[in-house]
């Protein structure tokens, strides 16, 4: 696999070994960079206007979208973080987990700007749904579990809401 990384780099063993202790490192920072770049996905569509009920259901529109396209392969952060198991200090679980903790963030920070005093447990619950439909996706094969799991997210959200306007706001 090095051999192949660094002739597709055009450089030598060498280089990629001054860089790289070993091949799994190099593993990791790919991952690394996969997961800052999903985050930022995660940023743009959840920085669209709207509410937050709106904003949140983007991301499952964007995944059935995705998912319904010839190029969808699943994604790489679930497999690698499912194939680790129990490892719970390997270096990709880690990068798995804080992944999967910013997007549950990002969810806090959209219900806790519409009002919600205790967004955590209501983010906790959006970012199950989330990682549950793209596993039904995956295992399935069929776009459509996004759908169901934003319908699910509605009722998530609506629950906050309800929370936040019985407690008088």
């Amino acid at each position: 696999m090095v051999d192949d990384i660094v002739r597709e780099a055009g450089v030598t063993k060498k280089v990629f070994y001054r860089f790289f202790r070993r091949k799994d490192d190099f593993i990791v920072e790919c991952y690394l960079v996969h997961a800052g770049d999903m985050l930022a996905l995660y940023r743009r569509i959840l920085g669209e206007p709207g509410d937050a009920q709106a904003r949140i259901l983007a991301v499952f529109s964007v995944l059935q979208r995705v998912a319904a396209s010839a190029e969808f392969t699943g994604c790489g952060l679930m497999r690698v973080g499912a194939g680790l198991g129990n490892r719970r200090d390997h270096p990709l679980r880690l990068v798995v987990s804080g992944f999967k903790h910013a997007v549950e963030g990002l969810f806090e920070t959209i219900l806790a700007e519409e009002g919600h005093r205790d967004a955590r447990p209501y983010a906790r619950e959006l970012a199950v749904i989330l990682d549950g439909s793209l596993a039904q996706v995956l295992f399935h094969d069929e776009p459509d579990y996004a759908r169901d799991g934003a319908r699910l997210a509605i009722r998530v959200i609506e629950a906050a809401r309800s929370t936040r306007l019985s407690a008088g706001e």
